[in-house]
């Protein structure tokens, strides 16, 4: 199996290859990736398969008379368990898709470090805590940048996570770790740090 690419683009390949491998550790991974999509994508009854898509101006008569098409490539599609209706990767959000890739980075790959840059943009809130519950247990290593100070009240950053911050010094930027009383101070606070929306930005000028 190779390697899954930092940017997703061979994604159906290599799930492909997880849940057709020879070896049951592979395909117990795809496993793995499906059932956390099917429990984050629970309120939206949503499954997902790799199938292969075939190429139908290529067909041919096999041995037995009959008509076939020459497989192309593998392709993700997204079930709605509901109606039955089958969606590509391009018909559905950007966010599901994300899921899809993440939970495949997490489950898929081991000891690798996974840099997560705004996770919160594309997802719901419910759907990103169900998503860090889901890859807490992964034996890689996660770095996480964020605006969204929800993302910290998350299980994910109970496992010894260390929470760092940037700050501007002189002119420039500095990433900077908390220390032991920071950080008991920040455990102690933490329900404290959530988005405040005041209703008055309804009505302000240059939004």
């Amino acid at each position: 199996t190779e390697e899954l690419r930092s940017d997703g683009g061979n994604l159906a390949i290599f799930l492909f290859s997880l849940r057709n491998s020879k070896k049951i550790t592979q395909r117990m991974k795809f496993e793995i990736i499906k059932k956390s999509f099917e429990e984050i994508c629970f309120a939206e009854n949503l499954t997902f398969d790799v199938i292969l898509e075939y190429d139908e101006k290529s067909k041919w008569r096999n041995a037995r008379n009959q008509i076939s098409a020459t497989p192309k490539y593998p392709k993700i599609v997204v079930i709605n368990k509901t109606n039955h209706i089958h969606y590509s990767f391009d018909q559905v959000g950007t966010g599901v898709s994300e899921i899809i890739y993440l939970l495949t980075a997490s489950h898929g790959s081991e000891n690798s470090v996974i840099l997560m840059d705004e996770p919160s943009v594309n997802l719901h809130p419910s759907m990103m805590k169900a998503l860090m519950s889901h890859i807490k247990n992964s034996d890689c290593q996660f770095i996480i940048i964020t605006h969204s100070p929800d993302l910290t009240h998350y299980e994910i950053f109970d496992n010894d996570a260390n929470i760092c911050y940037v700050r501007k010094h002189e002119g420039s930027s500095k990433i900077l770790q908390f220390d032991k009383k920071r950080s008991s101070w920040f455990s102690k606070n933490r329900s404290r740090f959530k988005h405040q929306i005041d209703s008055r930005i309804f009505f302000a000028k240059c939004i």
